[in-house]
């Protein structure tokens, strides 16, 4: 029986196997998720969560656990908006989609809450539909 360590060192490379493959692609999400929210697009990072992603979905046998990355469509392009904006989107105060940005993919840019107008439209419709 041939046993596998889940990180193996070689030249040029680092191979991960295992447990150490699902780490690396939660830590790529963390790290993805806030440099989104510091008002940094990390457009580098993307490929390396797409691969990982696909290696831990291939991986594990079964049910998996780890969401697939989304993509977007190439037509939707990000239109930022401020809190204002969105609070009169969504019919609520500036301070309570403050308080919900982080639902609506809210990141803190240069000290001010932005957010895509899509996710925000698309927040409405979900909250139409459930009342």
């Amino acid at each position: 029986m041939v046993t596998t360590e889940p990180i193996q060192h070689h030249t040029n490379a680092v191979i991960l196997t295992g447990p150490a493959l699902v780490d690396a692609y939660y830590l790529i999400n963390a790290g993805i998720r806030y440099t989104r929210r510091n008002g940094i697009t990390p457009h580098r990072f993307q490929a390396l969560q797409n691969a990982l992603g696909t290696a831990v979905a291939k991986a594990q046998p079964g049910p998996c656990d780890v969401a697939p990355t989304p993509k977007p469509a190439p037509s939707e392009q990000e239109e930022l908006i401020g809190a204002r904006e969105a609070a009169t989107i969504l019919g609520l105060s500036k301070r309570q989609v403050q308080r919900i940005a982080h639902s609506l993919d809210g990141r803190l840019a240069a000290g001010r809450w932005v957010f895509d107008r899509n996710a925000v439209q698309a927040y409405r419709a979900h909250r139409e539909e459930a009342a």
